[in-house]
Parts: C-alpha cells; sequence; structure tokens
C-alpha cells in the first residue's frame, strides 16, 4: 500500500497580488477617464445640433403652414433651444414657447434666433456656433430660404 501524501496548496491570493491588480485596475481607469469624458462631451454637442437643426425646421414648417396665423422662430439660451410663435422672440406669445433641453455648459455663439415669416418661411440668413466645455464647437447654417446645414 502507498501511502498519498497530503500537500498544503495555497487557495486564493495573497494580499500583495491583489492590491496590485487594484492598482492595476487604477491605472487604466485614470488613463482611459478622460477619453471617455471627450467622447460623452462630443455626444452631447452633436445631439445639441441635430436637436437644434430639427428645432429650425420644425419652426420654418409652421411659419409656411401659417400655424396660428403667425411666424414662428428659434432661439437658442442656455441650457434649452425655445421654439416660438411671433416674428421676433422679444415680442413673441409665450403661451406657446416649447422649449427643449440642451446641456448647460454648450455655449452659443454667433446668429443665437432665427425668425420665419409667416406662409413663405423666409428668415435671415445666418450661423450658429455650439462649444462645448473642451472647446469643441459645431456650426448650424442657415440660408435666407431656411435650408439647414450643419
Amino acid at each position: 500500500m502507498t501511502k498519498r501524501i497530503a500537500r498544503n496548496r495555497p487557495r486564493g491570493f495573497t494580499l500583495v497580488e491583489v492590491l496590485f491588480v487594484l492598482a492595476l485596475a487604477g491605472v487604466f481607469a485614470g488613463a482611459t477617464l478622460p477619453l471617455g469624458q471627450s467622447y460623452l462631451r462630443r455626444g452631447e454637442l452633436d445631439a445639441a445640433v441635430r436637436e437644434t437643426a430639427s428645432t429650425i425646421r420644425s419652426a420654418q414648417a409652421r411659419a409656411q403652414a401659417g400655424s396660428f396665423d403667425a411666424g414662428w422662430g428659434v432661439k437658442v439660451v442656455p441650457g434649452s433651444i425655445i421654439l416660438f410663435q411671433g416674428s421676433t422672440y422679444a415680442t413673441r406669445a409665450t403661451t406657446y414657447d416649447e422649449s427643449i433641453g440642451i446641456p448647460t455648459g454648450l455655449v452659443a455663439s454667433g446668429t443665437t434666433e432665427f425668425d420665419f415669416a409667416r406662409r413663405t418661411g423666409r428668415t435671415t440668413s445666418g450661423t450658429l456656433t455650439l462649444t462645448d466645455a473642451g472647446g469643441t464647437s459645431r456650426t448650424v447654417a442657415v440660408n435666407g430660404f431656411g435650408m439647414v446645414q450643419y
């Protein structure tokens, strides 16, 4: 008969091994976090540009349709895109305002208001620029006929 000798095999990980893996994971997370934040900011900026273009098109369509027998327009303010009824934002009928939220960190510059004439849907040409906290910017251009490019 042969006797088997029981060996004490180590089970699990040592504290040093666990700490090494945690430190390595922390280094990888620290290296990829700025990339993820940048990607997220760009995604929010692109979504805000698409939403702005869509709202401008909606304002023009309402003006051309003669909705409420009035002109319609769009105003970009910090944190919102406002679709309004009226010939200008200052003289609008506030009861018809529709506010679409955009990230508050975006800064709008250039033409921040587009007013569309009733029935014709014509507006003055302009370019709106949205810039995020990282300095990345996107533009929305509108010509006199209301054609939107971004």
